[in-house]
């Protein structure tokens, strides 16, 4: 499909930009009726796309005479461009054009990278910056997001494209390889803009408001999302309240895992750490060089018990005690052994307090999805539930 719009456009591509120019009638003149008849069609479809693009994101900063010259550009010169050079990335130093344009090979998807012109970035992470870009369309543009990585992330590439589609996972579009530099390992990502942004954001603004109701169906949202990659052996390893994101579906608050940066499949890893931080590690954590294989799913199950306290009780968990983790003074194995000493005692006490609620309360209440949360904070790694089991017990519980 691309290869023919690479013949039918690559003679309107000169001809489209020096027709946009004083003086260029008599090249026009030149141009047979066939060419003719191509370039006023394309002219019409950039013109389209430049009316759907200013619609669809109206603080696009892209006054609209650059906005219709980059819809011609795509239209005509970029398949022209793709073709000769083998490439897909165009800056505007290339094009002298506003913005820069990307090509996906694998889907013929284009985008045009916004960047930060006069524009907010919608995040930043520690190895990454998030911009808006534009998908390509005559008709239907959408406003989406665009992920450029600062370091060598093959394996962040590798696991969007396994992990694409999975349930309550957030949506990917494009994962785009750098076609400047060859052999490059750096790769970028364009996925849906979210609108309502990360969770942590959400929560911060809405959290008088929500009702167990709600809390739980964030619980149960994030378990399917975490289910999906553990399904096909992945870890996330950053199971932190910002990589989360938020979206209405049919009248609901719902939310979709992202950020798959840190994620594992199978254990293997040359980076440190279980999770992001210490304030949702397990104890076996502690000692990351002792981890290996299903270790990784197993303290991810233990991250996710930690934030489900938080979405619960907008507060850290009681059997964290920050200072104590990450005293590096102590040895490793003395504070693991205080670690478990402490969530024993917790689990023990909590434990009782729940099932005097339990025996009053109904089968959907608070205290028995904190049960379930004692179960997955489990000090010995074996014993807690995998993924698919918490799924299920949640199920159990609606």
């Amino acid at each position: 499909m691309f290869a023919s719009f690479i013949q039918k456009s690559c003679m309107l591509g000169l001809l489209a930009f020096t027709c946009l120019t004083p003086g260029s009638s008599l090249l026009a003149q030149k141009m047979t009726p066939l060419e003719k008849v191509e370039l006023k069609q394309a002219r019409k479809r950039a013109k389209k796309a430049t009316r759907a693009i200013r619609k669809c994101f109206k603080q696009c900063k892209i006054p609209k005479r650059d906005l219709y010259k980059i819809a011609l550009f795509i239209e005509t010169e970029l398949p022209k461009r793709v073709a000769a050079e083998n490439r897909y990335y165009y800056s505007r130093v290339k094009t002298r054009l506003a913005r820069t344009i990307e090509l996906d090979p694998r889907t013929n998807k284009v985008f045009i990278h916004l960047k930060q012109h006069g524009l907010k970035k919608l995040g930043r992470g520690a190895c990454k910056k998030v911009t808006y870009s534009i998908l390509y369309s005559t008709t239907h543009p959408k406003k989406v997001a665009y992920s450029l990585a600062n370091r060598p992330n093959e394996n962040e590439a590798q696991a969007t494209l396994d992990l694409k589609d999975g349930k309550r996972l957030y949506k990917v579009i494009s994962v785009l390889t750098d076609s400047r530099n060859q052999g490059s390992n750096k790769f970028s990502f364009v996925s849906k803009y979210y609108e309502m942004g990360d969770f942590a954001n959400f929560l911060n603004k809405k959290r008088q408001s929500l009702k167990f109701k709600d809390k739980f169906r964030f619980c149960r949202d994030i378990m399917i999302g975490i289910q999906s990659m553990h399904s096909k052996s992945y870890a996330h390893r950053d199971l932190g309240l910002k990589n989360f994101f938020v979206e209405k579906r049919r009248g609901k608050v719902r939310l979709v895992v992202a950020d798959f940066g840190r994620a594992v499949k199978d254990g293997y890893t040359n980076e440190k750490g279980a999770q992001g931080g210490y304030s949702l590690c397990a104890p076996e954590g502690l000692d990351y060089n002792s981890l290996q294989g299903d270790d990784y799913l197993r303290t991810d199950i233990f991250a996710l018990g930690c934030t489900f306290y938080k979405i619960l009780y907008n507060t850290k968990p009681v059997w964290i005690n920050l200072d104590q983790i990450k005293d590096t003074n102590v040895p490793v194995k003395t504070r693991q052994e205080h670690y478990i000493h402490a969530l024993e005692q917790y689990r023990k006490k909590r434990g009782r307090e729940l099932n005097q609620l339990c025996d009053q309360s109904k089968r959907f209440c608070q205290a028995r999805l904190e049960k379930i949360i004692l179960k997955m904070i489990h000090p010995d790694p074996l014993l807690r539930p995998t993924a698919a089991q918490v799924c299920q017990m949640l199920k159990d519980m609606h």
